[in-house]
């Protein structure tokens, strides 16, 4: 035999790494999905009785935004239960692809709040000089020949505003409290994102940390409003929270993105650089002289597939001999890295054409 033709696959039938314990509230990503979604609905109504009670518009603001950070929740913990199935015939790799669906979701949310924000805030500090977003073209543009009458107009306005009644200073603990809340949800939900490479709750996780920086706005807005009153502070603040809500949505969303179109992980990646060392870790340890080319990861939620060619010297295997190496890798590859769901092994020569990318 000229020619080794030798082609290995396998579809994984281990289980899915997010949800490596039972399932349910032994699952980790379940559970902290749970406890969040829990400490939303509970922020939501003690943030909107006390706004109501303290008189706290910024307060009230974030009660709705944590109302609905609760469909973000629920959001997720949908797409972690169905990225939990185990891979069926229909569906031999899995439904690693849901969870990244229900990233994108939720970096929309992201998105979607940061700029919704970000409008209000540069509405409310147009407000300040008696402008709107509607007509502020139009008065950008006006002749301000009426001198010190508009200059006084405009102060009196914004001296009305001053005047308005301020917050109860005890709004600020209640925004205080969700400050400590929200952060300790960000750092548990993004430990579990990242030991089970979960791109929607990474996702989440940053929402969580979105909403700890909302509450620091709203925290210093009433101190500020009640000690200084310099109620400018809100939109400003305001404002530098959507850069970085919008900036963390995109960033997410982006990378749940590129799962979707099955892109190959980057050749500096650190997962790339593991599947492609235990490989050749693994032809080592035989004693044989083959190197791994075209080798191609691609990760689908918490899951991965690994493509790769190894390449062997021209007539150094029959065709049962090469398929018997690629079975090994395969098996080496799938017992040794967490999600790898489906490797694919393509034995070819030395100077044998390479198969097209897949």
């Amino acid at each position: 035999m000229d020619m080794i033709k030798g082609h290995n696959h396998n579809h994984g039938a281990q289980q899915n790494p997010i949800v490596s314990e039972a399932n349910g509230w032994k699952n980790p990503a379940v559970r902290i999905t749970w406890i969040g979604l829990f400490s939303n609905v509970g922020m939501a109504g003690a943030k909107g009785v006390g706004g109501v009670v303290f008189n706290s518009q910024a307060l009230l603001a974030d009660a709705v935004h944590a109302v609905g950070d609760t469909v973000a929740d629920f959001l997720t913990l949908a797409t972690v239960s169905m990225a939990s199935k185990d891979p069926t015939r229909r569906y031999p790799r899995g439904y690693g692809k849901v969870e990244a669906m229900g990233a994108v979701g939720v970096s929309s949310i992201l998105i979607l709040a940061g700029v919704g924000m970000a409008v209000n805030g540069f509405d409310a500090i147009l407000s300040a000089f008696d402008l709107h977003l509607p007509n502020f073209m139009g008065q950008f543009g006006h002749s301000h020949s009426h001198g010190h009458v508009d200059t006084a107009a405009a102060a009196t306005a914004v001296a009305d505003k001053v005047e308005a009644p301020v917050a109860n200073i005890n709004a600020a603990w209640l925004a205080v409290a969700s400050i400590g809340i929200k952060e300790w949800l960000y750092r548990a939900t993004m430990k579990v994102a990242i030991e089970k490479r979960s791109s929607v709750l990474e996702a989440n996780a940053w929402h969580h940390r979105l909403d700890s920086l909302t509450s620091v706005v709203a925290a210093v807005t009433i101190a500020a409003g009640h000690f200084f009153n310099a109620a400018w502070l809100d939109p400003l603040g305001g404002l530098l929270v959507s850069y970085a809500i919008i900036k963390a949505g995109i960033s997410t969303g982006k990378e749940s993105v590129y799962q979707l179109m099955d892109r190959s992980l980057a050749l500096d990646d650190e997962t790339f650089e593991m599947v492609r060392d235990k490989a050749e870790d693994f032809l080592r340890s035989k004693g044989l002289d083959y190197r791994v080319e075209n080798l191609q990861v691609l990760p689908s939620g918490p899951n991965l597939s690994a493509y790769l060619d190894v390449i062997v010297q021209k007539g150094a295997l029959t065709l049962p001999e090469a398929n018997q190496i690629g079975r090994e890798v395969e098996e080496d590859l799938m017992s040794k890295i967490v999600g790898m769901k489906c490797v694919d092994v393509h034995i070819r020569e030395e100077g044998e054409k390479l198969r097209g990318i897949i």
